[in-house]
């Protein structure tokens, strides 16, 4: 057992320890593109976040997101609208041009729902705990700006059951440009 905590020890030392290759400052990412929420029609989704990276392949990115989606069907109007802040840890896969990354991470969603018929209606907010995994494709550009690709899956807990029935799951797929500090 001591043999196991040493090796993971010395693996934990040897993925936050500083390398030549690691990027020294961190980088403000401007995304944008698609959300898919579970049982309602796909919509347009806003990112931007703040890479700071730890080591050569370890990374914090605070976040925050944006999407909306109204529907109408006669005189009936609803929306649903998820202002997001949150954060990923991310493993960070670097090479001369081209990083991968992967991680998972938690937010907080401000959910605000509208619901109204003949201009009549109820509106409800609330915040919302959310998990995700992404992962995605970073090519530098330039020394100050990269371009990248992302997906990601979502589940922001809605009740109180255990069972997942009520939360609502996104799928997400983003590109938009990262922008050295």
């Amino acid at each position: 057992m001591k043999h196991l905590a040493a090796v993971l020890a010395a693996a934990a030392a040897v993925a936050l320890a500083p390398s030549a290759h690691a990027q020294t400052s961190g980088s403000l990412g401007l995304g944008v593109g698609v959300v898919k929420p579970k049982d309602i029609d796909s919509t347009v989704w806003f990112t931007g976040t703040l890479r700071l990276p730890l080591s050569a392949n370890l990374a914090l990115e605070p976040e925050i997101g944006y999407w909306k989606k109204t529907a109408e069907e006669g005189a009936a109007k609803a929306s649903l609208e998820d202002l997001h802040f949150g954060g990923s840890a991310l493993l960070v896969f670097p090479s001369e041009r081209v990083e991968i990354f992967v991680g998972g991470g938690a937010g907080a969603h401000r959910l605000k729902g509208k619901l109204g018929v003949f201009g009549v209606g109820i509106d409800r907010t609330e915040t919302k705990l959310g998990l995700h995994i992404l992962g995605g494709i970073d090519i530098r550009a330039s020394d100050s700006l990269t371009v990248f690709g992302a997906a990601r899956w979502e589940r922001i807990r809605l009740g109180d059951e255990d069972d997942g029935d009520d939360d609502l799951d996104t799928t997400k797929f983003y590109g938009g440009l990262r922008f050295r500090l």
